[in-house]
């Protein structure tokens, strides 16, 4: 009897024994790794693809700078008035009702109607002038450049006044909002100016 429980203990320890030996099972490696190759670790944060880089927008023509010292054409006061409107608007202290967005954007849509209706009928007499002013700058007639520029601001007087709808924009406004985009002009104008003077345009 003893020697049948010495007998069974015996098999139990070896198999016990046999078990612990053995190693786990390994998972089978991929079949384009060679076998016993280090498992590949994966990749941390792997950069963004690189956006292929842009050329430089080409000016268009007309657009160009005429580079003979002068003023280039000034902004457009109504544009100039409704991006300062814009950057205060951003502002959490600077409230704009929804009946003055309206009014807005009512006024920004007829005039730009107007704008492009007059364009589009005086298209031949701005081309010719754009035209000859491309031709004395590549030239370089300083003198009929000039001429031809002052030409162009005068013809463009003729079209709907900017400062006519700049004054019934700040009609849809409060004094303190009025205000406040005088304010905002006055610093766009004076950022604006500094940039031009590091630009080289002279007085």
């Amino acid at each position: 009897m003893l020697m049948s429980r010495l007998f069974s203990a015996s098999i139990i320890l070896l198999a016990a024994l046999a078990f612990a030996a053995d190693p786990p099972a390994k998972e089978p490696a991929p079949a384009n790794e060679p076998a016993g190759a280090p498992a590949a670790k994966p990749a941390d944060n792997p950069p963004p693809p690189q956006r292929p880089q842009q050329p430089p927008p080409q000016n268009q023509r007309g657009q160009r700078g005429f580079g003979f010292g002068f003023r280039p054409q000034p902004p457009d006061p109504f544009v100039d008035t409704v991006a300062a409107l814009a950057d205060l608007a951003l502002e959490p202290d600077f409230v704009i009702t929804s009946e003055q967005k309206e009014s807005i954007q009512s006024l920004r849509a007829d005039q730009k109607l107007a704008m492009d209706k007059w364009r589009g009928d005086n298209h031949d007499a701005l081309q010719k002038i754009a035209d000859d002013l491309q031709a004395a700058r590549d030239s370089g007639n300083q003198d009929k450049a000039r001429e031809l520029f002052q030409q162009r601001q005068a013809f463009m007087n003729k079209g709907p006044k900017p400062e006519d709808a700049v004054k019934k924009l700040m009609g849809l406004l409060n004094e303190e909002q009025r205000k406040r985009v005088d304010d905002r002009l006055a610093q766009r104008r004076a950022e604006a100016e500094q940039q031009r003077q590091q630009a080289g345009f002279g007085r």
